[in-house]
């Protein structure tokens, strides 16, 4: 019956251990995913930038420019 607590024992410190491990993980996971996702926006808001220097804002948003004969 000692013998069997022990093991038990074992076991439970070992899985604390490891859960403890597993959610250090994902918390990194998360602040890793945070940063990406900020950097995308950034990175998004910089593309929309360039397409309205190079296309200009109104044919950014659809709205072409009609030819003077209309």
């Amino acid at each position: 019956m000692e013998e069997k607590l022990t093991d038990l024992e074992m076991k439970y410190s070992f899985h604390e251990d490891l859960l403890l491990s597993l959610n250090e993980t994902v918390v990194k996971q998360q602040q890793a995913i945070e940063k990406l996702t900020i950097e995308v926006k950034h990175l998004h808001e910089q593309l929309l930038d360039l397409r309205e220097i190079q296309t200009g804002p109104a044919e950014l948003a659809g709205e072409q420019e009609k030819p003077p004969h209309y």
